[in-house]
């Protein structure tokens, strides 16, 4: 969620890409401080709650091989292990994870929990917790989650939250 015009935050959040213009370091650092010049440099904002730098590694064919969160105790890194489909990842080292997919490619369960699409691929439930419903031009209009439904609309998002028994 933004902030009301005027306000500052205390967060400068930074965006690395490397030479293909592929994402390899976010992170946040102090309003006063420079963004990192370099993948090995940065300056965190320490009196930030939501504090984060991840860095992020790459294989010849653009599939992310591993994911460092720079923050964590240990700085622990999580390799991605792909097999069959060459950009579908079906196992995780350093973190827990489990993925199925489809013929044409399309993650069918993620940790146990299923993923279902229409007849365009387009994302239509998540987990029996969440479904969505697109427009005619395949832009998501609806989301229901839980009790949430959010409609997109150009520019904005509205959401009411439904609660029953009242």
């Amino acid at each position: 969620m933004g902030l009301p015009d005027g306000v500052a935050s205390n967060v400068r959040e930074c965006f690395q890409y490397d030479q293909w213009n592929r994402l390899v370091r976010a992170h946040s650092a102090v309003p006063a401080a420079a963004c990192a010049a370099n993948i090995t440099d940065a300056t965190l904002s320490a009196n930030s709650r939501d504090a984060y730098d991840m860095v992020w590694t790459f294989d010849d064919i653009n599939r992310m091989r591993t994911s460092k969160n720079m923050t964590a105790v240990g700085t622990p890194t999580t390799t991605c292990g792909y097999t069959g489909n060459k950009h579908t990842v079906t196992g995780l080292t350093g973190a827990t994870g489990s993925y199925g997919y489809n013929a044409v490619g399309a993650m069918t369960t993620r940790d146990g929990d299923g993923l279902t699409y229409d007849t365009q691929q387009r994302l239509t439930g998540y987990a029996a917790t969440e479904e969505y419903v697109y427009s005619t031009t395949n832009q998501r209009l609806i989301r229901q989650a839980g009790g949430t439904r959010t409609l997109y609309l150009p520019g904005m998002e509205v959401s009411v939250t439904i609660t029953r028994g009242r």
